[in-house]
């Protein structure tokens, strides 16, 4: 069981260094690269993604309904460090927010949110069902995208259970990591086709600068508030 926690935290870690968009991993993922790449209800949670999209303050209002609607139960489930119950409360909150994307936000914005899903997830992204079928990835192709992160995922595991919890060799790792996380992408774009690099392009928009990762609350917790305009 042991183990299998270690593998799952270690996952975790590999796409925190991964992914720009955020500072700690989200629960319950498998090991072996089983952490789904970030989402739309975790961007909304976002100040400056709000900004980007230019959301209204009747949009934020709706999105903010339904973050409150779980505050309460998920900081209980935190308080009661029962893990599972808040991995379902969280995924139940996940589902209702992206199910309510298309009726809240305007078509251009949609758009837009989904290329910023799609920079978010980085190398994860290229293992999402919308975004193989938008690129015809073949499955060769979708076979080499699945191992080069599942060994990515090894390799960290390795070098953290060889740092044993030293704070200044985990910050080389994470360094490293990153590092690792745009090679294989840079491969991974590379060996594309042109049409399908093409479509990449488009699915990603225009770059986005994330915030920084910031010190924020422990998994589990609720998420941000969206902020009012005002």
């Amino acid at each position: 069981m042991r183990n299998v926690c270690t593998k799952i935290v270690t996952v975790g870690l590999v796409l925190l260094a991964a992914s720009p968009a955020f500072a700690q991993p989200r629960p319950g993922g498998r090991p072996g690269g089983g952490f789904p790449a970030p989402g739309a209800a975790q961007l909304l949670g976002m100040e400056k993604v709000q900004e980007e999209l230019k959301l209204t303050d009747d949009q934020k209002a709706q999105i903010t309904k339904i973050t409150d609607k779980y505050k309460e139960d998920i900081a209980k489930a935190r308080a009661d460090m029962n893990r599972e119950k808040g991995a379902e409360l969280r995924k139940a909150e996940t589902e209702e927010i992206e199910k309510a994307v298309p009726t809240v936000l305007k078509a251009d914005q949609v758009k837009r949110l989904k290329q910023l899903e799609v920079q978010a997830g980085g190398l994860r992204a290229l293992s999402k069902e919308d975004v193989q079928t938008s690129l015809k990835l073949t499955d060769a192709q979708k076979k080499s995208i699945k191992d080069s992160t599942e060994e990515m995922a090894k390799d960290a595991q390795e070098m953290f259970t060889a740092a044993g919890g030293d704070r200044t060799k985990m910050g080389e790792i994470f360094t490293k990591i990153q590092a690792m996380q745009k090679e294989a992408m840079e491969k991974t774009v590379n060996s594309l086709t042109d049409d399908q690099k093409k479509e990449w392009k488009e699915l990603n928009g225009e770059k986005f600068e994330f915030p920084a990762p910031q010190r924020g609350p422990r998994p589990g917790a609720a998420p941000e508030k969206p902020k009012s305009d005002k």
